[in-house]
């Protein structure tokens, strides 16, 4: 789907979306692609009350969300009582991932663009709700590594594991508890500069997805969706 450059904001949510439409190994795919569309939907409307405006802009919304109210009557789990707890428990599945090798200290090209996803996905859960202080730190730290780790390979400097203060670290158990855990302190470092425009370094990468990532749990059973709580 081409996304209005007025709207640029709400690719990276489109990209991740058509990513999963092509992954029919997880079963939860089809749900975290359709809550991918629906947070672009969300986020597309709040930049047309800012300003961004045209037909193009228009037909984009009109496309996205017609393909949202087909999807309902073919995706599972796509109420928000159903559907957080499993975009929950994804997204912090890539961020673990990403985490775990930045830490064993084998960081490259594609481990910037899981944290570039794993922060994708993060802000999807915002459709759900305020996060929580937890998940906002896991998601601004996603970022900002993922930028960190192309600007030292372009710079041509060894990729520090950690950083930002170190207050990433968390535990992703079976059960999608979360909470802080002991690592080895890292120096902090500056937030990677962006490129000519204002564009960031790691945007040229975007299209390749993410490979490798960790398989989606099972979602709950329904009632057991419907009773769990909010973010």
């Amino acid at each position: 789907m081409q996304v209005p450059p007025a709207l640029k904001p709400v690719l990276s949510y489109i990209k991740r979306a058509e990513e999963l439409d092509a992954d029919t190994s997880n079963p939860n795919s089809a749900t975290v692609a359709f809550f991918c569309r629906s947070y672009a939907v969300q986020r597309a409307l709040e930049l047309r009350q800012e300003g961004a405006t045209g037909d193009d802009v228009t037909n984009f919304l009109v496309t996205l969300m017609g393909r949202l109210e087909a999807d309902k009557a073919t995706v599972p789990n796509s109420t928000p009582e159903a559907g957080q707890p499993i975009m929950e428990e994804f997204a912090r599945s890539v961020f673990k991932k990403a985490d775990d090798e930045d830490r064993a200290g084998v960081a490259d090209k594609g481990t910037a663009r899981t944290f570039y996803a794993a922060g994708s996905f993060l802000d999807t859960l915002q459709q759900f709700g305020e996060l929580s202080p937890e998940v906002a730190q896991m998601k601004k730290y996603a970022k900002w590594k993922a930028g960190e780790i192309i600007t030292a390979i372009r710079d041509g400097r060894p990729i520090q594991p950690g950083g930002f203060e170190d207050t990433s670290g968390v535990d992703v158990d079976a059960g999608g508890a979360a909470g802080v855990v002991p690592v080895v302190a890292a120096e902090p470092l500056p937030p990677p500069a962006a490129a000519p425009g204002g564009v960031s370094a790691l945007d040229s990468l975007i299209p390749q997805a993410p490979t490798g990532l960790p398989p989606i749990a099972q979602a709950p059973p329904p009632a057991a969706a419907a009773s769990a709580p909010p973010p």
